[in-house]
């Protein structure tokens, strides 16, 4: 339906008189359609990349923990594109398996160019559903085993348990190949204990809505308190995300987070060129 949809504002493009009457095609509004057809244009022609985020040791925020890979778009004139600008619309539309696979054939490469990179990578929901993202897992471990145990494959929330059977099953599958299993934004979905005792992540990470300004809030701070004693009663690692401040780490710290993932303690640095670092920027 959302391929129909996108191919219908294709053609109201040429179509003056349709286009002024096309606001939305079916439920998928026509600006939506946009987002997530320039995107898929984008990783299509090869304009993706991946910008690594350290997580750093909250006792010793000098030691890298493992590096965030967060995907980047190139636009035609050079434009850097933020996941936080198409990604939600992917994932409001359900086509996120090919952002989902671009990143982690990207991050695969890096890990095994460089045996001492850790890496995590984020994983939706209509992804875990399909056989694409699967496939590329699997081929990637095939070719460098070694590799997929310096893996950390992220799942919100929301994605564990949209299908908790075929997330069962892949979560076994990761496992068996040494990957580590990370529970993203969690605190802000649904997800009960009997899931956190039966899926046994590796990490959790508090969902950012409780870390900003967390320094000026008891409630936040009792709440973080008690997600981080969850955390540690399931044999978790927990991960703070979203620091921008001395403050809000100075007060994490004091709760017994593991680790810090934030703009404190740096940017997402995109790669232009493996090995050149002086082809490295913000991102």
């Amino acid at each position: 339906m959302i391929e129909a949809a996108m191919m219908a504002l294709d053609d109201a493009r040429s179509n003056s008189a349709l286009g002024s009457e096309l606001a939305e095609v079916g439920t998928v509004h026509k600006d939506d359609m946009r987002i997530a057809r320039e995107a898929l244009d984008a990783i299509r022609a090869g304009a993706a990349s991946v910008a690594m985020q350290p997580v750093v040791d909250a006792q010793t925020p000098g030691r890298v923990m493992f590096h965030d890979a967060l995907i980047r778009l190139t636009r035609p004139n050079g434009d850097l594109v933020c996941a936080g600008e198409f990604m939600p619309t992917l994932e409001k539309l359900g086509v996120t398996s090919e952002a989902d696979i671009a990143v982690l054939n990207m991050a695969a490469s890096d890990l095994a160019d460089d045996p001492s990179l850790r890496a995590s990578v984020n994983v939706a929901a209509t992804s875990l559903a399909r056989p694409g993202w699967r496939t590329a897992f699997l081929n990637f471990t095939d070719r460098a085993p070694e590799a997929a145990e310096r893996l950390i494959v992220e799942v919100s929330e929301d994605a564990a348990l949209s299908d908790i059977s075929a997330a069962t099953e892949l979560f076994m599958q990761l496992r068996v190949r040494g990957v580590s299993l990370s529970l993203d934004d969690f605190g802000a979905g649904r997800t009960s204990f009997q899931h956190l005792r039966d899926f046994r992540f590796d990490m959790l990470k508090i969902d950012g809505g409780f870390i900003s300004g967390i320094d000026q809030s008891p409630d936040n701070q009792m709440l973080v308190s008690a997600l981080t004693g969850i955390g540690r009663q399931f044999d978790m690692m927990v991960i703070a995300e979203y620091l921008e401040t001395a403050q809000e780490a100075r007060v994490l710290r004091n709760l017994s987070v593991d680790g810090f993932q934030g703009y404190l303690f740096g940017k997402p640095t995109l790669i232009w060129d493996k090995g050149q670092s002086s082809n490295r920027v913000n991102a």
